[in-house]
């Protein structure tokens, strides 16, 4: 899956002034580097793999404008505010998820907002240093990290969430 992500990042960055044949001949070069079904949207730059895991369960992978949040991550996980999606990452049907978003807004009010919204689950740890946050909380079922960066680059907030169904 790491190689599959690597990939995906490189057709990602390239696919912006392509064709339409271009963005075929793209796909299936990564469908063939992959193993997976690789969709691109030349026009946003979006693009998504879906790849079979070892274990027979599927996983996918969206970078780029117009990536969604997966219809199976946790609804316990609440997205932040008027963040915009940036990558979303689901493994084995939904065992594990990380999904990448921006904001405008400080990674203090991104902290401030999980820690109410995660209000009924227990904190296993919090780290503020710099211009980084990280909160990891956990659940019966569910354990989630959170990390919000400052960008140096235009001062916006990218926060990662990682999500992990805990096995009964």
């Amino acid at each position: 899956m790491k190689a599959a992500c690597v990939v995906l990042v490189s057709l990602s960055l390239g696919v912006g002034a392509c064709s339409k044949i271009e963005e075929k001949m793209a796909e299936k070069a990564a469908e063939k580097a992959t193993g997976g079904q690789v969709d691109i949207d030349s026009k946003t730059g979006k693009v998504r793999l879906k790849q079979k895991g070892p274990d027979g369960k599927e996983s996918e992978v969206q970078l780029g404008e117009g990536s969604s949040v997966p219809a199976d991550f946790p609804k316990a996980v609440p997205i932040y505010p008027g963040a915009k999606v940036m990558s979303a990452v689901t493994v084995s049907q939904g065992e594990s998820h990380v999904v990448t978003l921006s904001t405008k807004d400080s990674t203090q009010q991104v902290l401030d907002y999980y820690k109410k919204s995660f209000s009924a689950f227990k904190t296993d740890g919090e780290l503020t240093g710099g211009d980084t946050t990280m909160l990891n909380v956990s659940n019966d079922s569910l354990t989630v990290g959170l990390t919000a960066t400052k960008s140096s680059d235009d001062g916006t907030t990218l926060i990662n969430l990682t999500t992990s169904a805990k096995k009964p």
